[in-house]
């Protein structure tokens, strides 16, 4: 989960000229993938924007010849806060 929640944050740390192996390193294994031609994309869905935030973003990474070409978010989606929080005591 906590990895879920930290994608935009990771993404935060790719910059142009990464090799592919790099990316997934940092991102880990990407759950989309499409071609064309000499440029690859591959996909990370509904990942958290931050660990602070409730809202998602579907991120992607564009590779050509396996050098990170361009990256970012798309199709962000507003997250609703949990409606119950649960609050225990502490034990001393």
């Amino acid at each position: 989960m906590l990895t879920g929640c930290m994608t935009g944050e990771k993404f935060s740390q790719l910059h142009p000229g990464m090799s592919k192996s790099q990316v997934i390193s940092l991102m880990g294994n990407p759950k989309g993938y499409s071609q064309n031609g000499n440029e690859e994309t591959i996909q990370y869905p509904a990942g958290r924007v931050s660990g602070w935030s409730y809202d998602t973003a579907d991120f992607y990474a564009t590779f050509r010849d396996g050098t990170l070409l361009s990256y970012g978010a798309n199709n962000v989606q507003k997250g609703q806060p949990p409606t119950t929080i649960l609050l225990f005591p502490a034990r001393y």
